[in-house]
C-alpha cells in the first residue's frame, strides 16, 4: 500500500469522527450536518 497523502489521511480521520459521532449528530436533528453525506 502507499503511503496516504496528508488530504487522504485528514479525509479518512474525518470520515471515522463522523462515523463515530454519528448517533449524537442524528439525534440532535442537526440539519447541517446530516446534508453533508
Amino acid at each position: 500500500m502507499k503511503k496516504m497523502s496528508c488530504y487522504e489521511n485528514l479525509v479518512m480521520k474525518t470520515q471515522m469522527n463522523y462515523s463515530r459521532h454519528y448517533s449524537i449528530y442524528a439525534s440532535g436533528g442537526t440539519a447541517v450536518v446530516l446534508s453533508k453525506q
